[in-house]
């Protein structure tokens, strides 16, 4: 007898012990569900494509810049700089980007050089960057760094644009 009351006494303990506790959200979970953009126009599908810009400045330099950004979310940019039209420096640069409400962002992975890639230092904060996204329709994107406080705007052009000489 002085076991059952010890296990029933036990039982009772050990349930009394287990509250379940509640919340009054009833969408528990690590990421939220479909969440509406703030701004329906800047989604995922209006940023891939070919984007580009030219900028000159007062001493005559050039500088070119075609970003490709590719529904997987990877990016292509290829760069040009010219002093006095000719051209000094023609990069390609390779990473990652995405939005997040109204913040744009770009992850640098490396160069390629040579038709191989030259990675990136990882652990460089420089190469995780951030901007405000200030315009964005389907011909034009307006962006500012949030570290330099710098305004790019790129023109959308077509799959087969190839930037000047």
């Amino acid at each position: 007898m002085k076991n059952i009351n010890y296990l029933l006494f036990t039982a009772f303990f050990l349930f009394g012990c287990a509250t379940a506790r509640t919340s009054e959200n009833e969408n528990i979970s690590f990421r939220p569900s479909k969440i509406e953009p703030l701004h329906p126009q800047w989604e995922w599908k209006s940023m891939v494509g070919n984007w580009y810009s030219s900028e000159t400045a007062k001493q005559g330099n050039t500088r070119q810049r075609l970003m490709q950004r590719f529904i997987d979310g990877s990016y292509k940019l290829t760069t040009k700089l010219k002093i006095k039209d000719k051209e000094i420096s023609h990069n390609i640069e390779i990473g990652f980007w995405g939005i997040s409400g109204p913040v744009y962002f770009s992850i640098f992975k490396g160069w390629v050089k040579h038709d191989k890639l030259a990675p990136s230092d990882t652990s460089n904060p420089d190469n995780y960057q951030a901007y405000k996204i200030l315009e964005l329709t389907d011909d034009q994107f307006k962006y500012q760094s949030f570290t330099t406080s710098s305004i790019v705007t790129l023109s959308r052009v077509s799959d087969d644009f190839i930037m000047p000489n």
